[in-house]
């Protein structure tokens, strides 16, 4: 068994080799970015559900990076946003995959998987043709789908710089991958443009409470058990860029710096449903995920 695992390995390895010699400069791309905001501060935007009690307006005042589809917010053109994260490998392919976890132990990995049509990636590649201003970093194994749009810029398992960042090294040697995940990609980038600081919007599993749910989902979003999300990934990033997430009234963050929505604003939180900030054409393609409750 070890040697099985040894050989799997091994042939991972090889494969991240071939990667990294056959995209090369699709992958060194991504230098240029380097240090390019040394000593600013951003916001990066996430997708959670403390949106809907934020005027999005009120971040205008600094370089935004946004996660997913925070671009489909109807105020995003009111933000700075520069940069919008997809981290998820093959998304933009026709097909999904769904797990059904539940069940996962008394059947065949098999019956725990079914395909979906995507529809979802039909609609987001829109953007990369609407927002040509705007640099969309997706992972290499879009490749295929996204080979022609001009604006995107391509990684895989690291940045592509001959200067590898006493950040990243720290990160891989501390068995965290810092581009796994929307959240630790985001803020890797952010750190590897050379941000000092950066303010967490609508991140809200960083929130005591933590909640899951997204702004363009109904409802307030619900209460979940990841009070430590990524707890050991900050302790790592916090040495090298301030973190402050944006809480709302009586929430807090048991592990980064966080300050208060009225207090960082000046200005009452005002909730919002998913209908009023999103177009609803957007909202009926979201609603095809069987994991989304949007209507």
């Amino acid at each position: 068994m070890r040697l099985k695992i040894e050989i799997l390995l091994d042939l991972v390895a090889l494969v991240n080799y071939k990667m990294f010699n056959i995209f090369n400069n699709k992958l060194s791309k991504i230098s240029k970015f380097y240090n390019l905001h040394k000593n600013q501060d951003c916001y990066i935007f996430g997708d959670g559900c403390s949106i809907k009690w934020f005027d999005i307006e009120n971040f205008s005042d600094k370089i935004g990076i946004a996660i997913n589809f925070f671009p489909f917010h109807k105020k995003f053109l009111k933000t700075q946003t520069k940069y919008v994260s997809f981290v998820e490998p093959f998304y933009f392919y026709p097909f999904e995959t769904i797990w059904h976890l539940k069940n996962f132990r008394k059947k065949s990995w098999l019956d725990n998987i079914t395909k979906t049509i995507n529809h979802r990636q039909f609609y987001v590649k829109k953007i990369f043709d609407e927002f040509k201003n705007l640099f969309f970093f997706v992972n290499l194994s879009n490749y295929p789908t996204l080979f022609n749009k001009k604006n995107i810029i391509f990684f895989y398992k690291k940045t592509h710089h001959p200067q590898f960042d006493n950040f990243f090294t720290n990160a891989f040697e501390s068995k965290i991958d810092p581009f796994s995940g929307s959240i630790r990609f985001s803020i890797s980038l952010a750190i590897f443009m050379g941000f000092k600081e950066c303010y967490l919007v609508g991140c809200d599993y960083t929130h005591s409470p933590s909640f899951s749910g997204h702004w363009y989902e109904k409802g307030f979003g619900k209460k979940n058990n990841l009070q430590n999300y990524n707890n050991l990934f900050f302790e790592i990033a916090r040495k090298y860029i301030k973190i402050i997430t944006i809480v709302k009234e009586n929430e807090k963050s048991d592990y980064i710096d966080y300050i208060n929505y009225e207090n960082f604003t000046g200005k009452k939180l005002n909730y919002k449903e998913n209908t009023e900030l999103a177009e609803n054409s957007f909202l009926k393609v979201m609603s095809t995920w069987p994991g989304y409750e949007i209507f």
